[in-house]
């Protein structure tokens, strides 16, 4: 994952893609961004907690925007 600054750039290169593409007309896009660093592991990577952590947010990001 980015450090702060470059994290901040590559979210709003996302968000800017992501508005584009739904003035397009595609409504079936969308972005997600964790809300801090995961990067405990080997080499700056999740560990296995970080991962399991990260899995539950996302699912739950994914049900929402399906309406499961």
């Amino acid at each position: 994952m980015a450090d702060e600054k470059l994290n901040a750039v590559l979210k709003n290169y996302i968000q800017a893609v992501c508005h584009a593409i739904q003035a397009e007309g595609d409504t079936h896009i969308s972005y997600f961004f964790f809300p801090h660093r995961y990067h405990h592991g080997c080499g700056e990577h999740p560990d296995v907690q970080e991962q399991q952590e990260m899995g539950k947010l996302l699912a739950a990001y994914i049900r929402t925007q399906l309406h499961w």
